[in-house]
């Protein structure tokens, strides 16, 4: 309730490389995954920046849009993010069946529509299918990201023009 901009940081362990030289292809993982939850968050992604062994997204939090969404759209986007095993989102007979079911619990909905307005939920699924991709990619198990993240409340718009230009 503070302001609708943080500015989040994300750094990577173990001397783990996020970008640059032979890790440059993470950049797109990066960039599509950060667009794709864009799309089905009440978030937007006002800049962002992708550092070697460090990320920086500065998100804007508007959780009135999650409001507007009927019943229907906050369980297809749920679905669309955290698809339950055996489910094929392009089969519509079986997706349809999951959003019947999911919109007959109210206060599942309900805590549906504030997880999409979440920023701890949107850096959560922004950072685990990453963790996962670049351990596969460095032949490796463990942790990815040195610890949750960092967000730093961008109070006025001095700070949001010095974070952007950051």
């Amino acid at each position: 309730n503070v302001t609708r901009y943080y500015h989040t940081i994300s750094k990577c362990v173990r001397g783990a490389h996020l970008c640059g030289g032979k890790y440059a292809h993470r950049k797109v993982w990066l960039e599509q995954r950060t667009e794709f939850l864009a799309s089905q968050f009440a978030i937007s992604v006002a800049s962002f920046a992708i550092m070697d062994n460090h990320l920086h997204i500065l998100l804007r939090l508007d959780p009135e849009d999650s409001h507007k969404w009927s019943d229907e759209e906050i369980a297809r986007r749920w679905l669309t993010l955290c698809t339950p095993k055996g489910l094929n989102l392009d089969n519509e007979k079986k997706v349809k069946k999951y959003v019947q079911e999911y919109t007959a619990d109210s206060d599942r909905i309900a805590e549906y529509r504030k997880r999409l307005a979440n920023m701890g939920w949107f850096m959560k699924l922004l950072k685990e299918p990453l963790a996962r991709q670049a351990n596969k990619d460095d032949d490796v198990n463990g942790v990815f990201w040195d610890g949750r993240y960092q967000s730093i409340a961008v109070i006025d718009d001095e700070a949001l023009l010095a974070t952007c230009a950051y």
